[in-house]
């Protein structure tokens, strides 16, 4: 069965793209209005998939709706588990590793094992009513097959329960680590006709088709020593080392490309403040009389307010907050995209509590979608800190000394609504640093050139667009020149 490639349509295609833009300072790379997105879509069974998935635990990363609700459970591959659920419960994919006793199992009889015990959950009767067999029926079954250059086997039940038609896809790969790991795609039907089964087995099979697993022998142990040398770094750490990572007053960068003829394209800009402030700030429009005790404690804030002009016009303004322990942080980004008539807000806010996230995001004319992740144990890195590193990094270092570190860490990337794996170099070439930032893998690296002291002065991406610190007074008089609104300049 073959899948197009597809890319969304709309506003909705941008908003990806318009979040790593509008937050890449100190923390992603930026594409430009043309390039690449950073990750293949397919659209199977009449579904979109386009938002990557990365699940560390499993070693895996796929592909789905963005309309889909995504819960990842557990922190170890033996109890590690995603599911996936389409808009209003309409189907459910669940990828664990295979209950078995024996890992080397083969995977056709695994899956042949998960077969019987769906097949068990319910009879068929004849008009006497006598139980004819399980309600269930399979519809296909391979052996043999490769996912991903792995052995696999997979097996397609359709069946009718309590009046309910239902496709079922199962589906058992080998793991590099010589296990097993099954996926079950549940999938309810209106009646039981050749069209609604070929669509359900076809999301079945895209989404199978969109899964990647990680290379261990290739980058295990990669990430290991990177993410170990950065948990090493943030033990030498402390509050004093935090305050003086933050910022005296706020910094405006300004976005911008080369086109022909020497002409600067104006892209947009950002306006960044570090600081320690109270968790009742990200809450605008609540009145501080009306704070509770929780919005009362201090901790480090980082807010931002931007414009974007391109692809498609922007105004964002975020918020993160951690506490001074590091074990709780809160988060809220809205972001506003106008296209002609069309206007779309989409309002993502986060919940960290030790290891545990919550991910919520509303979008105009879209269903909520939702992310629950337990984290992993070493390597997270909260939001606000990523915007910190490269400030704790100078000021650590010690002065007129060369250095080089080379960090990995596992974070929260709103364009990809996913717990992926970031990395970042930062090498001193006297006197200043240069950071080298890889945001998610397979995407384009960011350079950025920081001062003596960690404080960014400038950025080039992959495309070529440049980030330079500016003063608002003269990035408002360039504005002015070109005729540009300037936005949430004036409201500082």
């Amino acid at each position: 069965m073959e899948f197009t490639p597809a890319r969304p349509t709309g506003l909705g295609r941008h908003l990806g793209l318009i979040l790593i833009c509008l937050f890449f300072v100190c923390s992603a790379g930026a594409q430009g209005g043309d390039a690449e997105e950073p990750a293949a879509a397919l659209v199977a069974g009449g579904v979109g998939l386009t938002v990557p998935v990365e699940v560390p635990q499993l070693g895996l990363r796929l592909l789905a709706p963005p309309e889909a609700t995504i819960q990842i459970d557990g922190n170890r591959p033996g109890n590690a588990s995603l599911t996936l659920t389409g808009p209003e419960g309409g189907w459910t994919l669940r990828i664990a590793a295979v209950p078995t006793p024996d890992p080397r199992l083969e995977p056709r009889l695994a899956v042949d094992d998960l077969a019987r015990a769906v097949e068990s959950t319910s009879q068929a009767f004849d008009e006497l009513d006598r139980p004819t067999g399980s309600a269930f029926s399979r519809e296909l079954e391979e052996d043999g097959i490769e996912f991903d250059r792995r052995p696999a086997a997979r097996i397609d039940l359709v069946g009718v329960l309590a009046r309910l038609s239902q496709f079922v896809g199962l589906a058992v790969v080998r793991t590099d680590s010589a296990g097993l790991l099954a996926f079950r795609f549940d999938h309810p039907l209106e009646s039981i006709t050749d069209a609604q089964v070929t669509n359900a087995a076809a999301l079945f099979e895209g989404l199978l088709a969109s899964a990647r697993f990680v290379d261990e022998t290739e980058r295990g142990d990669q990430r290991g020593i990177a993410i170990a040398a950065a948990e090493a770094f943030r033990l030498t750490l402390g509050d004093e080392d935090y305050e003086r990572a933050l910022l005296d007053e706020p910094v405006t960068f300004r976005i911008v490309q080369d086109a022909p003829g020497g002409i600067e394209r104006e892209i947009g800009f950002q306006h960044l403040h570090m600081r320690l402030g109270q968790l009742g700030e990200l809450q605008e429009d609540l009145p501080r009389h009306r704070w509770s005790r929780e919005d009362r404690e201090i901790g480090y804030l980082v807010t931002i307010r931007a414009r974007l002009f391109r692809p498609v016009r922007a105004d964002s303004v975020a918020g993160f907050f951690m506490s001074r322990d590091r074990l709780h942080e809160v988060g809220r980004v809205v972001t506003t995209t106008i296209q002609g008539e069309q206007r779309v807000t989409a309002v993502e806010e986060f919940f960290r509590r030790e290891n545990r996230l919550t991910v919520r995001t509303r979008t105009t004319n879209r269903p909520p979608a939702s992310l629950e992740a337990t984290l992993p144990r070493e390597g997270y890195l909260s939001r606000v800190e990523v915007y910190l590193m490269p400030r704790l990094v100078a000021l650590q270092h010690p002065v007129d000394a060369p250095g080089f570190y080379d960090f990995g860490f596992y974070v929260y990337d709103s364009s990809q609504s996913a717990i992926v794996y970031r990395s970042d170099s930062f090498e001193r070439d006297l006197p200043d640093w240069a950071q080298t930032t890889t945001p998610f893998e397979h995407a384009p690296t960011t350079v950025s050139t920081l001062s003596e002291t960690g404080r960014v002065l400038r950025q080039v991406t992959a495309t070529g667009q440049r980030i330079e610190r500016i003063e608002p007074r003269e990035l408002r008089r360039i504005y002015e020149q070109k005729g540009l609104p300037t936005g949430p300049l004036d409201r500082e």
